[in-house]
């Protein structure tokens, strides 16, 4: 807790050293560029804002591998990229750090360097994947060294309230997954984030380069990747993030009062002695709690306006690819109601879901006493429980299955039933149902950053009736989205198509500018 606080009080107190130059420019035309086919490109996908710059990282990776067809990424080219697409301020990199980035993509190359890129895309989609956040990490590293003491901090309240675990795990097992649904839930860490832990804790070795370890990951390189992603499908895996989850809201307003708190104190020990005082931190809890209620307001609508902007670009294309020809040369007849239906009622009914109100109820004083019992009492008393988790099995689990199974038949086939009904063709039932469930799980996605605020939600019974039908739409949504990520077409023609010759055309202008300046300031002289 001391090397914690310690860190929290040097980050908010103490500026950062005068960078050495020089430094990586890029030209403002270029950049305002690239910026706008990036807020295009991250329109159409669906992720969360802090996760954007690490996924251009990927990005940027998989296509100097796959279609520059590069064994050996260029750190720098990496980071010019980011400065242009605006997720790096201009002179914001020194070139004396380039090296601590290229020393990243040399600790893996040696995994790599054998394998032809077209016999092992699976191979080098996981190392781009963990590449990139070992990236985002070096660009600021006060900030991860600090989520990592964090992190132990959750892990270390966390791990005495579960009361049991199953048999068929072990211990470390346990740990494990408990420490993952810590990432996943309290600091929204997407795959790639779980699958560098992941790697680096079991290899932590390879960063000195050691031989041994490199000729050994070579051989297990395939068993190692299905190890990984065995412990992200763990059915188990779900259970400790619903339990991670309750607590969430106490650990995020906990860790704000601590940063609160040192940027008002006058000196180290006015700090620790804030900390220490309920009073203190209630009140700063209080207050930062206020507030977020207001932030997740504003991060809510632009949420929804962003996932407006995916639904418009992909259904209207669809429309025009799909449907429009199907009605026309197939059907012989243009069916304009099921046509504009498909491509207005989505994007209206996510705006119901951004503008409906949505009360985070009074939960201040609940979590108030959860905060003072987790982080100041010596022992849980009554609200904080310890928790059992629980096989995802059984006769009693087999029972409620089915009637699941049920429930989503019969709310899908009222729903294709109306849209029969009122003469919507095959296509147009199809479009229909995949982006009503999109549309629902969106919703639900952007009325749960106001849901996250709760820390323990009032169940009424038209609540219980409403999400009954809502439930298997929000599902199937989160299937498709789950799917169209990996398959977006979209996304991967932007990605292969697009983007590689835009941004050759963008270093080629950028290039011709700065030559152009260097000329003219010739001639000045």
């Amino acid at each position: 807790m001391d090397q914690l606080l310690n860190l929290i009080y040097q980050i908010e107190k103490e500026k950062k050293k005068p960078k050495e130059g020089p430094f990586l420019e890029v030209s403002e035309i270029t950049k305002k560029m690239a910026r706008a086919y990036e807020w295009i490109r991250n329109a159409i996908e669906i992720r969360e804002e802090h996760l954007l710059r690490r996924a251009a990282i990927e990005r940027i990776i998989r296509r100097q591998i796959f279609v520059e067809e590069k064994k050996r990424i260029d750190a720098k080219e990496v980071l010019l990229e980011l400065i242009r697409a605006g997720y790096l301020k201009n002179s914001s990199i020194s070139e004396t750090e380039v090296p601590k980035f290229q020393e990243k993509v040399e600790i893996l190359l040696p995994l790599i360097d054998d394998l032809e890129i077209s016999s092992s895309p699976k191979i080098f989609n996981f190392f781009a994947s963990i590449l990139s956040y070992e990236f985002e990490k070096t660009i600021d590293e006060v900030f991860f060294k600090k989520e990592k003491l964090l992190a132990n901090f959750c892990f270390s309240k966390l791990k005495p309230l579960i009361k049991s675990y199953p048999k068929d795990i072990t211990q470390k097992e346990n740990d494990l997954l408990l420490y993952l649904s810590i990432l996943k839930i309290i600091f929204k860490s997407d795959e790639a984030i779980l699958k560098n832990y992941l790697f680096f804790s079991w290899f932590d070795d390879l960063k000195k380069k050691s031989k041994e370890t490199i000729d050994q990951l070579k051989i297990n390189r395939i068993k190692v990747i299905e190890q990984i992603e065995k412990y992200l499908s763990s059915p188990y895996f779900p259970k400790y993030q619903t339990f991670v989850k309750k607590y969430k809201i106490c650990f995020w307003l906990y860790f704000e009062a601590l940063e609160e708190l040192a940027i008002l104190s006058e000196s180290k020990s006015e700090f620790y002695q804030k900390v220490e005082s309920r009073e203190k931190v209630l009140k700063a809890i209080k207050r930062i709690y206020l507030r977020k209620i207001d932030k997740t307001s504003k991060k809510m609508k632009r949420v929804i306006f962003r996932s407006i902007i995916f639904l418009l670009f992909t259904k209207t294309i669809l429309a025009l690819i799909l449907e429009y020809p199907y009605e026309k040369y197939l059907e012989k007849n243009i069916n304009y109601f099921s046509l504009l239906t498909n491509i207005f009622f989505h994007p209206i009914c996510l705006i119901f879901f951004g503008i409906s109100s949505f009360k985070t109820q009074n939960q201040l004083e609940t979590i108030q006493n959860s905060i003072e019992e987790m982080f100041f009492e010596k022992k849980p008393k009554k609200n904080i429980l310890p928790s059992k988790i629980s096989r995802p099995s059984g006769v009693g689990n087999f029972v409620l299955r089915t009637l699941w199974t049920i429930s989503f038949i019969f709310i899908w086939f009222l729903i294709i039933k109306i849209l029969i009904i009122i003469k919507f063709n095959l296509i147009s039932i199809v479009l229909f149902v995949v982006f009503l469930s999109l549309v629902f799980y969106l919703g639900w996605r952007a009325q749960n950053l106001k849901r996250e605020l709760i820390l323990k939600e009032k169940e009424t019974f038209l609540g219980i009736i409403a999400l009954f039908f809502a439930l298997p739409i929000i599902k199937l949504g989160e299937w498709i989205s789950r799917k169209f990520s990996k398959y977006n077409i979209f996304i991967y023609i932007l990605d292969f198509l697009i983007e590689s010759p835009f941004k050759f055309v963008l270093k080629f202008l950028e290039k011709w500018i700065f030559y152009t300046k260097e000329k003219k300031e010739e001639i000045e002289i």
